[in-house]
């Protein structure tokens, strides 16, 4: 809170904060983190997983879900502008399978591998991850630490 209080735009101290509140159970204060830290970078697919995530632990599925599907559409549209993105792949991949569906997260990471094949090695080694993904372990055994 001290470097915010230096820095209001300090977006490293926003993510240990929501990291800290999310540690805490405090997923209220988490959102609102959330929502100061889009407003200072915009709509980062990465950070409307994580406020997904974070209504999710709250038990605020609905919410969850519309972030997830929000947090996807950014992730194509950034796709779009940087194809070979290993990142944002990787983060579409996630937030498919957050979305509750391990065989639409293969097929994706499927896809991108056919519109990529130079990434082959790259992403190959998600197939194992999301053939057994555990969404709910996941989101809950990760803010539970």
């Amino acid at each position: 809170k001290l470097a915010i209080s230096c820095d209001s735009s300090y977006v490293g101290a926003y993510i240990n904060l929501g990291n800290a509140f999310d540690k805490q159970h405090k997923y209220m204060d988490e959102l609102i983190v959330w929502d100061k830290v889009l407003k200072i970078i915009g709509n980062d697919p990465t950070v409307l997983e994580l406020k997904g995530m974070a209504y999710e632990r709250g038990n605020k599925i609905d919410s969850a879900y519309i972030m997830y599907r929000i947090s996807k559409r950014e992730f194509q549209l950034r796709l779009k502008k940087h194809p070979n993105d290993v990142h944002l792949i990787k983060g579409l991949v996630f937030v498919t399978a957050l979305n509750g569906n391990n065989d639409q997260a293969i097929a994706e990471l499927g896809n991108q591998i056919k519109l990529h094949p130079e990434l082959l090695l790259t992403l190959s080694s998600d197939y194992a991850l999301y053939k057994n993904f555990d969404r709910k372990g996941l989101i809950f055994d990760s803010g539970a630490q």
